[in-house]
């Protein structure tokens, strides 16, 4: 099992709104090659995600990396 952990400083409103908006993704059944952990607190964003290979591992990573970058961008825009 390949595996990442990616910790994300940001302002402590939007790692919740984040969360709250990509979190249910990690319960999703299309993800059958990879798990993802997603945690929040003190301003940090931290991603964990597990993969059976490392092209898994790649999609998923630029798949969540894209969600996050998407919703923070999104929050600045307000």
């Amino acid at each position: 099992m390949n595996s990442i952990k990616i910790m994300l400083e940001l302002p402590e409103e939007n790692v919740k709104a984040i969360l709250d908006s990509i979190e249910p993704e990690t319960k999703s059944e299309l993800m059958r090659r990879s798990k993802v952990l997603l945690e929040g607190d003190d301003g940090k964003l931290t991603l964990n995600i597990k993969a059976d290979d490392l092209s898994s591992l790649r999609a998923c990573l630029n798949t969540y990396m894209r969600w996050t970058i998407m919703v923070y961008e999104l929050l600045e825009v307000n």
